[in-house]
């Protein structure tokens, strides 16, 4: 076989991602192969350049191949990779925590790191459970979330989401936890407008949790930018 006729055929097997043993998300779409990327683009094999508007999966929002970032990430690498957080300290881990607790109101004065959203989602729901049953309220495990909202996309956090696209197929595998309406001025899904609004969708709230009842509730999880 001629090499021209052999990479022709290869590129054709790799546009229809039949050339690699990875398990993508979908299977009818054609993916471009990416690079390498710098700022806000993407740039594949052939040197098309792509705006990467949705900053990855909204986790690369400080630009790729930033070369603070990689050196950083180069330098604690040569020291180690990763502790485990039963076992061992790590300074990096402390200096994060204290930076992320200078950001936040109130009186929090604690992080637990993980590795992902739907991680993070996850664990403040097994965290709202082992709270309560610590205090003697083993009844509460309920946790209200709203429509619309996206928590992560395993089986807890699926639960507590409210996209029903993405719920759909999953449905018999989820929790039953119940959802409210968003708080949405811009499509009201009560009809009001902000300057009549007497915040039904807060009285949406008070009404979910006297209606399953109070004993029953571990939490609420809410996007604030709804």
């Amino acid at each position: 076989m001629k090499r021209s006729t052999k990479v022709s055929k290869m590129r054709k097997a790799h546009a229809q991602n039949l050339d690699d043993h990875v398990f993508y998300r979908s299977q009818r779409k054609r993916l471009p192969l990416i690079d390498r990327g710098k700022g806000v683009y993407f740039y594949d094999e052939h040197g098309k350049k792509y705006i990467d508007a949705s900053s990855g999966a909204l986790i690369s929002n400080i630009g790729h191949s930033m070369a603070p970032i990689v050196e950083a990430m180069r330098k604690q690498a040569e020291r180690i990779e990763f502790v485990h957080g039963t076992m061992f300290k790590s300074e990096p881990a402390i200096k994060l925590a204290h930076d992320v607790i200078e950001m936040c109101p109130g009186n929090l004065d604690k992080v637990y790191l993980v590795s992902g959203g739907s991680e993070a989602a996850e664990t403040a729901l097994k965290m709202a459970r082992s709270y309560h049953v610590a205090l003697g309220h083993e009844r509460k495990y309920v946790v209200i979330s709203r429509w619309q909202s996206y928590h992560g996309a395993t089986i807890g956090a699926l639960s507590m989401s409210g996209r029903s696209p993405i719920r759909k197929i999953y449905h018999p595998l989820l929790l039953d936890f119940p959802h409210i309406p968003p708080a949405y001025c811009y499509r009201c899904p009560y009809g009001k407008e902000p300057e009549a609004c007497s915040y039904e969708c807060a009285w949406e709230l008070e009404h979910t949790i006297n209606q399953i009842g109070a004993e029953y509730i571990s939490a609420f999880i809410a996007e604030t930018n709804m």
